[in-house]
């Protein structure tokens, strides 16, 4: 998502408060597009991390971003168990 704002001549994307809420629905895009396709997903990143990084980066917090908050409690789309993964070079 970064490279795509940076090919539209924003070079930090993430100083655009607008930047949030277009992560925020791309990651309910993907959440819901992949349906029932598999029990199990994996995801990298959830709308929970993009509420910390609206707030680690003093962006105000849209109701976009709190809905869907809001929408995966309700749903109960994750699990509150958490995969890491360790590269090797660590």
């Amino acid at each position: 998502m970064i490279a795509a704002w940076q090919q539209r001549g924003i070079e930090q994307p993430w100083t655009c408060p607008a930047f949030i809420d277009a992560v925020a629905e791309t990651q309910r895009d993907r959440q819901i597009n992949l349906g029932n396709s598999a029990r199990i997903h994996f995801y990298d990143r959830s709308p929970v991390c993009t509420l910390v990084l609206a707030n680690w980066l003093r962006h105000p917090v849209s109701d976009a971003l709190l809905f869907e908050i809001d929408r995966i409690r309700r749903e109960k789309v994750y699990r509150p168990e958490v995969f890491f993964i360790r590269g090797s070079d660590l």
